[in-house]
């Protein structure tokens, strides 16, 4: 199974996806934490130090910013893995590795594809910047449309879609079947 959960920043789509990823798991699941964000200066070496001390223990955390397909190859099949998040890895990817939209988009296809070969549950975050006033900065707008480009594959994807704005969650795509519609 595959879901999207996308909202602004600080909306609770982090810890409604954790939630989630606890609900579904049954005893025995393994739960990997696959954190993409990179301590590059102080004030995110902070928020990393916060998340990772607020994570229950039950999660195995694996940090890569990179190849997330790796990490899925070798997660035990049934495992309940959560990529936090997909607006982190772009960034990388666009501007750090200098990749082109179209291999990016071909890294998360293959990623989308090693869960469903692995029976994974899949649990994508990802942010929502691309509301409003189209921006004027180039750069910023290539990242935009690379990002649309990226929550509209996953979109297709996915077995569920959900939103999560300040705290509520809307289900966008998929019949939600489990509790909690809160974040």
């Amino acid at each position: 199974m595959i879901i999207f959960i996308s909202g602004g920043a600080r909306s609770g789509k982090s810890s409604y996806a954790e939630s989630l990823c606890m609900q579904l798991a049954r005893p025995g699941t393994p739960l990997i934490y696959l954190a993409t964000a990179r301590p590059l200066d102080a004030e995110m070496k902070q928020r990393i130090r916060r998340h990772r001390q607020g994570r229950a223990r039950c999660w195995q955390t694996v940090e890569e910013g990179k190849d997330l397909n790796r990490v899925l190859k070798h997660c035990a099949r049934g495992s309940i893995v959560l990529v936090d998040c997909l607006t982190i890895w772009l960034s990388f990817l666009l501007f750090e590795e200098g990749l082109p939209v179209v291999h990016i988009l071909a890294k998360a296809r293959r990623m989308l594809a090693t869960a469903r070969q692995k029976q994974l549950t899949l649990v994508l975050v990802s942010n929502d910047v691309n509301e409003g006033i189209p921006p004027a900065d180039r750069e910023v707008a290539r990242y935009i449309y690379a990002l649309e480009r990226l929550h509209r594959l996953c979109v297709a994807e996915a077995d569920h879609a959900i939103q999560v704005v300040a705290g509520q969650v809307l289900s966008w795509k998929g019949e939600q079947r489990w509790t909690g519609s809160e974040a």
